[in-house]
């Protein structure tokens, strides 16, 4: 499905969708077939913000400071935003991840909020990207993992070409042809509507990015769909308890922090 000018009250609409689709929703009925309300909530309902590293006064902005002044050249345009949301790997593992978006570039920072350092950088041209795909994280029918109930952005440049067996079915593969981001955690433990909020809102990001590719997207260089996310992950028990374990998260854990 294309987007083009003609659909841009109906991008407005989904993008408000997507963005209410993220916390809990009043006055539904409990059996319309929309998410549930409250199960989004549940991966982190047991969790303490402060065992989130990320959480401390001053850290993500200070990191996002250190990231601009050693990340940014010039060919990498004027940042736009950065946000810090959970990027969800091929192989189905959350990881923490800074997020810096640029005219010209979608930057993914690994930072390291113990030792307060860059662990690893990923730039992509956003002139690249042919595809976005906005919607709910699903995994195939099949699947004996459990609904995430959550929403999230793929941006792909992989021009629909399926990827090769070799890179398929290699767990060490990191030239991956897309990425898949959804909200951080910290986004259902802050109360407030201040910009601390928005920094872990996969969907501030998304509108973000929706206006800065506008052109791409009106002249058909970008298509942008409305649809489940795939998640390829069919058993995986590693996934789960990576993810259940918030491993790929800086967080305090009992005497030890990682």
């Amino acid at each position: 499905e294309m987007y083009t000018k003609s659909q841009d009250n109906t991008m407005d609409s989904s993008l408000e969708t997507l963005l209410n689709g993220n916390a809990p929703k009043s006055g539904e009925s409990p059996s319309k077939k929309a998410r549930p309300n409250t199960l989004a909530l549940v991966p982190w309902s047991g969790e303490n913000a402060k065992d989130f590293f990320c959480y401390r006064n001053g850290l993500v902005s200070n990191a996002v400071d250190e990231c601009k002044r050693e990340l940014l050249t010039p060919d990498d345009g004027d940042l736009i935003g950065s946000w810090l949301l959970t990027e969800i790997s091929f192989w189905d593992n959350e990881k923490e991840r800074m997020v810096l978006l640029t005219t010209r570039m979608l930057i993914t920072v690994k930072y390291d909020f113990i030792a307060l350092k860059q662990l690893d950088c990923r730039k992509v041209p956003l002139d690249v990207i042919d595809t976005v795909i906005i919607g709910d994280l699903a995994y195939p029918p099949i699947s004996l993992i459990p609904s995430r109930n959550l929403s999230g952005v793929r941006t792909m440049w992989n021009q629909g070409k399926p990827l090769p067996f070799i890179k398929k079915w290699n767990p060490f593969e990191k030239d991956i042809p897309f990425n898949t981001f959804t909200s951080h955690p910290l986004l259902w433990h802050t109360d407030d509507d201040s910009g601390e909020r928005k920094i872990y809102n996969v969907d501030d990001f998304l509108n973000q990015l929706m206006e800065t590719m506008d052109r791409r997207i009106k002249t058909f260089q970008c298509s942008v769909q409305h649809k489940p996310i795939l998640l390829e992950n069919y058993v995986g028990l590693g996934a789960l308890i990576h993810n259940k374990n918030s491993l790929g998260f800086f967080k305090v854990r009992g005497k030890f922090s990682f």
